[in-house]
C-alpha cells in the first residue's frame, strides 16, 4: 500500500497540537470492548509468497510493549498510564535510529506528535486543531532534534467518521490550493490491533490505516492510485489472512497472515 508520507513509510507517525478553544469532546474516542484478542504475529508476503517481513508482538496486560522484525530490528512502546507517550525504534544491534512522542489534550486527543530521526539530526513536529464537525486541521514544522520551527509548504484536512479517518487532503500553504486527496474505506470486522490499548487515540497517523483503525481497511484511493484489501476472518471477526491489489489489477502485490495469542 502506497504510504501517504514515504519519509518512513513502514513507521512514520502523525499527529498534532490544537488550542484550547479548538479543543471539543466531539473527536474523543469510545473505547471498544476488549475481547482479549490480540495479535501474536504478522506476516508480509509478496505475490511468489515470498517473505518480506515478519513483526512479532510482546504485550503487558493489553499494553503493546515491543514488535520484533524480520532481521532483528524493533520497536518499543512506551505508556503513560493509559495512552502511548514515546515510540522508539532501533537497529539489530540496538542502536537508537528515531523516536515519536505523542501529546493529548484534556479529552484524551492526541495533539503534538514530534518525530525525530537521531541518524541524520533532523525533526518535525505535527500540529492538530479539532473541530466540532469531525474534520481535523493538520500544519507540520520541520527542524532538527532541538526545535522544529519551519513550516512545511502544505497543510491538511482530515475527515473522520466513526473514529475512522475517511478522507485526507493536503493544501498549498500559500493559496490553499487542494493538491493531493486520499480516501478510505473499511469493513465492519475486527481490526487486528482493536484491543491495544492507546491505539485508538492515534488513529489519525496518516501513513498506514491498515493498522490504526477499529475496523480493517479495505479500499484506499490515492488521487487515482487504488489500493484493494480482501480478508478471510475467523470465527470471532478478526482477519487471518489478507491480500492487496493495487490500481484494480487481478494480480495480487502483498499478502498477510496473522495469528494471535
Amino acid at each position: 500500500m502506497k504510504k501517504i508520507i514515504t519519509l518512513l513509510s513502514v513507521f512514520i507517525l502523525l499527529i498534532s497540537s490544537c488550542s484550547g478553544d479548538d479543543e471539543t469532546q466531539t473527536s474523543s474516542e469510545t473505547p471498544a470492548t476488549n475481547d482479549g484478542v490480540f495479535l501474536k504475529r504478522k506476516v508480509e508476503k509478496n505475490e511468489n509468497d515470498e517473505i518480506l517481513n515478519t513483526y512479532d508482538y510482546t504485550y503487558n496486560g493489553n499494553k503493546l510493549t515491543k514488535i520484533v522484525q524480520k532481521g532483528g530490528s524493533y520497536i518499543e512502546y512506551i505508556y503513560n498510564n493509559d495512552l502511548i507517550s514515546e515510540i522508539k525504534f532501533y537497529y539489530p544491534d540496538n542502536s537508537l535510529f528515531h523516536t515519536e512522542s505523542f501529546f493529548y489534550n484534556s479529552f484524551n486527543q492526541l495533539t503534538d506528535y514530534i518525530f525525530k530521526s537521531v541518524i541524520s539530526d533532523s525533526g518535525y513536529k505535527r500540529i492538530y486543531t479539532y473541530s466540532t464537525n469531525g474534520t481535523v486541521i493538520v500544519h507540520s514544522f520541520h527542524g532538527d532534534l532541538i526545535s522544529q520551527t519551519q513550516p512545511a509548504n502544505e497543510y491538511e484536512k482530515m475527515y473522520v467518521q466513526n473514529s475512522a479517518l475517511v478522507k485526507h487532503e493536503f493544501y498549498n500553504v500559500s493559496n490553499n490550493i487542494l493538491t493531493r486527496t486520499s480516501t478510505f474505506a473499511y469493513d465492519d470486522k475486527k481490526n487486528p490491533f482493536k484491543n491495544v490499548l492507546g491505539f485508538d487515540k492515534i488513529h489519525l497517523i496518516g501513513s498506514d490505516p491498515t493498522e490504526w483503525n477499529i475496523n480493517n481497511l479495505t479500499h484506499e484511493n490515492n488521487d487515482g492510485e487504488v489500493s484493494t484489501f480482501q480478508y478471510i476472518y475467523n470465527g470471532f471477526n478478526y482477519p487471518i489472512t489478507g491480500t492487496q491489489t493495487n490500481n484494480d489489477s487481478a494480480s495480487i502485490s502483498r499478502k498477510y497472515e496473522y495469528t494471535y495469542y
